[in-house]
């Protein structure tokens, strides 16, 4: 019993020894050291914001990060040459803005932190000639914190771990937006298909006019379609970068649009398995993907309602049948139809602004004879229908808007002659 007693004791005093060795060398503070996961109060490490630092170095095992900003934002110098990705870049130097740190671990040897050769190294050159030298060690064993060296001063310990951040792959800071455009500053777009069978229907161009878009022939042109489109081109990143090995004289497609720096273009040059080659406005290139979402046809172009306005904030609609006249009116918060309460609270006005088709697509004659109108009004826009002479498969309509004549199919006719029944 009494050796096995013995036996017992040895055992759990070496367990217990490992346990000590295992703590001292994972952490091992010196008698005159402070205890990093002490409970004193931390403060910030340095107050540094992205407007001040226009240089940046970031060192770890991957090699040497460094850019510049300029006007345009930040430029990647090495180890490649791109456009930085400014957000990204910038937040670097807000992690060390935000850097919180326990008091200093006065004469503490930097190579029990990891310090000797740090993790990450961040050097951030600011307008005034300055630089702020931020040095990343190990993380601490527990507690979640770091430790780290601010202008090779005294080892402290950081209340977050900045090394998982700082020792990203460097290809996270190149900018992959293919390209900027504001939709709201184009004027004007075109789309060319090369190599179509059918030009007319695989290709167009589009004008603004008073807030909306019109086909060059004066024909209306879906606003959704192209302000959705713009939304895209400038929502656009590059998945690979590159050029194509295969090369060919005429691109795929061609898109260009006139903004506020002019005219430009982006070619979409070859589609690969990888997605499509693009070349942007500004001379990079890569892959895309996504470009059938980008495709559009002349007849996804064109607007296809009869009368085209929003109809979220439609105030009146009329509507008149050879003598016979109806106008629906929102009056305080509520639809009237000829003055009166409208039982179905505006159901056939907004059926009219969202189901009554008009074609575009085949030319049709000038109206003859008008003896119906449809008119719609939203507070800020009022579009105006005439409809005139039957054709085969409807009649001839024409906005007041000035655009050509086009055709109202027999069920558009249909909504607007029951809206008076």
């Amino acid at each position: 019993m009494e050796n096995k007693q013995t036996r017992l004791m040895t055992g759990l005093a070496l367990v217990l020894l490992v346990l000590v060795l295992v703590i001292r060398l994972v952490d091992p503070p010196a008698e005159d050291e402070q205890d990093p996961s002490s409970s004193e109060s931390v403060a910030d490490l340095i107050d540094i914001q992205p407007q001040d630092v226009i240089t940046l170095h970031l060192v770890t095992s991957e090699g040497t990060l460094s850019a510049e900003r300029s006007e345009a934002g930040w430029v990647i110098l090495a180890p490649f040459q791109a456009r930085g990705d400014d957000i990204a870049l910038d937040d670097l130097v807000l992690l060390v803005d935000r850097l919180q740190v326990e008091p200093p671990l006065t004469a503490a040897d930097p190579a029990r932190y990891g310090l000797d050769q740090p993790q990450a190294k961040l050097i951030l050159g600011r307008s005034d000639g300055s630089e702020t030298v931020l040095s990343v060690g190990v993380d601490a064993p527990v507690g979640g914190k770091g430790y780290l060296q601010l202008n090779g001063d005294d080892v402290q310990v950081s209340t977050t771990q900045p090394r998982a951040t700082l020792t990203r792959p460097f290809e996270i800071y190149r900018d992959r937006k293919v390209t900027s455009v504001a939709a709201s500053a184009v004027t004007e777009m075109q789309w060319t298909l090369h190599g179509s069978a059918d030009p007319s229907a695989d290709s167009w161009a589009v004008v603004q006019r008073d807030g909306h878009w019109w086909m060059q022939d004066g024909r209306r042109a879906k606003d959704g379609a192209m302000n959705a489109l713009l939304g895209q081109v400038g929502a656009l990143k590059f998945e690979t970068f590159g050029s194509p090995t295969t090369k060919s004289e005429v691109p795929h497609a061609r898109l260009r649009w006139v903004d506020e720096q002019g005219p430009r273009e982006m070619l979409f040059l070859v589609p690969d398995p990888l997605g499509m080659y693009v070349l942007s406005p500004e001379g990079r290139s890569g892959t895309i993907g996504g470009f059938d979402a980008l495709e559009l046809a002349a007849s996804d172009v064109l607007e296809d309602r009869l009368a085209p306005i929003s109809p979220s904030s439609l105030a009146r609609v009329t509507v008149h049948w050879e003598g016979s006249e109806r106008t629906w009116r929102v009056e305080q918060n509520a639809w009237t139809v000829d003055g009166q309460p409208d039982p179905e609270q505006g159901r056939i006005p907004m059926e009219l602004a969202t189901s009554a088709m008009g074609d575009r697509r085949a030319p049709v004659p000038s109206p003859t004879v008008v003896t119906a109108w449809v008119e719609l009004d939203n507070g800020y826009e009022v579009i105006r229908v005439n409809i005139g002479q039957e054709v085969d498969g409807g009649r001839v309509v024409q906005s007041t808007q000035g655009e050509p004549p086009y055709l109202a199919p027999a069920s558009s006719l249909d909504l607007v002659r029951g809206a008076l029944q």
